[in-house]
């Protein structure tokens, strides 16, 4: 699973990664067939989690596991409509 960071102690999920396994190998370089899967794909974007560690860049499952679900919600605000179709309802000062 890939989460990026939102900032302060949130991370947003991305997408899931599958690991198809190694590709080539070397021995300085390793090189993985890595595809993303639909699994979650009605998440994306918008399930976000409390991230507890701001240095750590991956975890492990079983720690990933109690980390919490801060929220569902879509990531992109609603756009301003803007001021032409501003209506307002005593006159202007």
């Amino acid at each position: 699973m890939v989460f990026v960071r939102e900032g302060g102690d949130r991370a947003r999920f991305c997408s899931v990664v599958e690991n198809r396994g190694e590709v080539a190998n070397d021995g300085a370089l390793r090189t993985f067939d890595l595809a993303v899967s639909e699994q979650m794909a009605d998440l994306r974007n918008r399930l976000v989690i409390g991230w507890r560690s701001p240095r750590t860049c991956r975890l492990n499952g079983p720690t990933a596991a109690g980390y919490p679900v801060m929220e569902i919600a879509d990531a992109q605000p609603v756009p301003f409509p803007g001021f032409d179709r501003l209506v307002l309802d005593r006159p202007l000062l």
